[in-house]
């Protein structure tokens, strides 16, 4: 059953970003970016390289370079993306090139654009991304770029440190959740590497540490957030949804108590049996498939909130879910590949509200 609530919960996460970007915009990007030109960078140009001393520039109006004091001193074109965070290289050259020494030119073989893939750590930011060496015809690879800066050198606000809530999962095996967040408090309970959890607040003090909704154990504890990945798309709805209601039945009666009345069902799903539970409560029904939360209605004259919504809002409160699928009364959002808010529409208001897992995800 655990396993099956662990791959439901891999599959939420699968469209959060491969990238893992930040979210920023406008004079927020604008921030993040001069943290980079003004900030004391580090990294490196290939997998043997100690971290050395990174320089980024602004070669012209727009136009950015990063050059990375090290062993190839490599010189690179740089593109910031939207969020204001390093996001691509190109036309990168060694400094035996630029210096036309034939003895030592060394150059980036493949891709001839290199995307970087960022990642929120405890205390740094480090933007990686992989290519292969070649000098003449000897090729070095596949090798890593890397672009590093400690988070403080950034807004607090865009360094990771959560402002809502969010989904994120962890990075090790055998991780401590901790009472408080210090490691001399008692431990709680243990994560496992791939573990999916709902973070719901953080303390930045002796680094990140990050509040973590514990389902199973019915309760809460504190994580290091090194062995976190936050995504920059942190779906604070569902998180919400999930925090709220409750991602496991467990969870869910120890928000709501007793429901007034529990179905269950078996369904069959690649080859296996799969329990699915359906919880009656007065404002709303919840129903778990192997364990895992399925889908939430809002009962008629529900006073509950649904990510943010309630009944009876205008329907211009749901603007932040961008456009909908609009299908007679009902106004259908996608919030991840896998997640569906739906609301029935009545005179410009909010009649109904539904959360639902897409089917065959």
């Amino acid at each position: 059953m655990k396993e099956l609530v662990y791959r439901w919960a891999a599959i939420v996460l699968c469209g959060l970003s491969a990238s893992l970007a930040f979210a920023a915009e406008g004079s927020a990007a604008d921030e993040v970016r001069k943290a980079w030109l003004t900030g004391k960078l580090y990294g490196n140009d290939n997998d043997g390289a100690s971290l050395r001393r990174v320089t980024i520039s602004e070669s012209s109006p727009g136009s950015f370079s990063v050059q990375i004091d090290n062993q190839f001193g490599f010189q690179c074109a740089l593109v910031f993306g939207d969020d204001g965070h390093p996001r691509q290289l190109s036309d990168c050259t060694s400094k035996g090139v630029r210096e036309g020494n034939k003895n030592d030119e060394w150059f980036v073989k493949e891709p001839q654009v290199i995307d970087l893939n960022c990642a929120k750590l405890a205390k740094e930011i480090v933007c990686k991304g992989r290519y292969v060496l070649a000098s003449g015809n000897f090729v070095l690879g596949p090798s890593e770029m890397t672009i590093a800066m400690p988070r403080t050198a950034l807004p607090q606000t865009k360094a990771g440190l959560i402002n809502q809530p969010t989904l994120a999962y962890c990075t090790a095996s055998n991780v401590n959740v901790r009472s408080e967040p210090s490691t001399t408090s008692d431990v709680v309970g243990q994560l496992g590497a791939g573990r999916v959890v709902l973070i719901s607040s953080w303390n930045g003090e002796n680094g990140a540490w990050y509040k973590v909704d514990l389902p199973e154990e019915k309760g809460s504890g504190w994580v290091f957030g090194e062995y976190l990945t936050l995504p920059d798309a942190p779906m604070p709805y569902l998180a919400q949804i999930l925090l709220d209601f409750g991602n496991t039945p467990a969870k869910a009666q120890a928000l709501f108590g007793p429901p007034a009345k529990v179905v269950q069902t078996t369904l069959e799903a690649e080859g296996k049996h799969v329990n699915q539970e359906t919880l009656f409560y007065p404002e709303h029904q919840a129903v778990y498939v192997g364990g895992a939360l399925s889908r939430i209605v809002l009962e008629p004259e529900s006073s509950l909130t649904l990510g943010r919504w309630k009944l009876g809002q205008s329907t211009a409160s749901l603007a932040p879910l961008g456009d909908a699928e609009k299908k007679g009364g009902e106004w259908s959002f996608t919030i991840s590949p896998s997640d569906t808010l739906r609301f029935k529409i009545r005179q410009n208001k909010i009649a109904g509200a539904e959360y639902v897992k897409t089917p065959g995800d």
